[in-house]
């Protein structure tokens, strides 16, 4: 999972979103489609077996 948020209102967007993937470079490419709007990201793993989640912080970064 990624929480992605922006500077600035995005028009159509808002100031934030979050993408999910079935692996973490899936959320990755996910990504990349934000980029041009230069957002804050924070990238999260679920450590735990599903239904079970423990979300652990992987990656932050400015885009």
């Amino acid at each position: 999972m990624a929480n992605i948020t922006f500077a600035m209102y995005v028009k159509g967007i808002g100031q934030a979103v979050s993408v999910t993937g079935n692996s973490v470079q899936d959320v990755k490419n996910l990504v990349l489609e934000y980029k041009r709007f230069n957002p804050h990201v924070v990238i999260r793993e679920n450590k735990a077996e599903y239904p079970k989640f423990d979300w652990v912080v992987i990656e932050e970064y400015n885009h």
